[in-house]
């Protein structure tokens, strides 16, 4: 997995928010694209959204620090900070700058409430974006169900900040790095992610994670 795993939130069912993760620093490492926005915050230092990366992003917080994170649901960002989440693409956003940071001084349980304030109360999730989503978590074509090709890399864009192209690129190295470990050949993963070749492979990883297939099998 390219990033840590989400528990969902429990109780009602949230249109913006996914759900929330917590992780310890280990040492200087790199967060990679996974398609995902998160508020975040630890001890120490003022809540910030991270926005959706293209490359890789070199973390040194120091050893030992705890950082809690609520993934947003897919466009709700865009909601949040009031513009096309295309605007934090690549960046770290302090939330006192488009959120109310009181809000964040409380409880993980309490962090929804907060994001929904930010949000304009008439805001609902892009049904046609959470399809395409949907389908290019799941390795399917998506053909727009009537809408042009521009239209829906705007409306995607706005969503996700990126486009479905990005995006795809995303979930199907995430698809490989799930299944590096089972010990089959770097070429047959790579074929079943999806991948045209090894060498195709090789340019993603390098591009996305900062590191070749081999490196990233050997945990360089």
């Amino acid at each position: 997995m390219l990033g840590p795993p989400v528990t969902a939130w429990e109780g009602p069912a949230s249109t913006l928010v996914e759900g929330w993760w917590t992780s310890t620093v280990t040492g200087p490492r790199d967060v990679v694209p996974d398609g995902a926005i998160d508020v975040m915050w630890s001890a120490g230092r003022a809540p910030w959204i991270a926005g959706p990366d293209t490359v890789p992003h070199r973390v040194s917080l120091p050893v030992g620090t705890n950082v809690v994170g609520v993934r947003l649901r897919v466009g709700a960002a865009a909601a949040v900070v009031r513009t096309s989440s295309s605007a934090i693409t690549d960046r770290r956003v302090p939330l006192d700058l488009v959120l109310d940071r009181r809000a964040f001084a409380t409880l993980v349980d309490q962090v929804e409430s907060a994001v929904h304030r930010a949000a304009p109360a008439e805001w609902s999730p892009d049904a046609l974006v959470d399809a395409a989503v949907a389908a290019i978590r799941q390795g399917q074509p998506f053909d727009g169900r009537g809408i042009g090709e521009r239209q829906l890399r705007r409306r995607f864009t706005h969503a996700m900040g990126y486009g479905p192209s990005f995006y795809r690129r995303v979930c199907r190295l995430d698809r490989f790095a799930r299944v590096l470990g089972t010990g089959r050949p770097l070429a047959q993963i790579a074929a079943e992610a999806g991948y045209f070749d090894q060498a195709h492979l090789t340019r993603d990883c390098v591009a996305l994670l900062g590191r070749t297939p081999r490196e990233l099998r050997d945990g360089a």
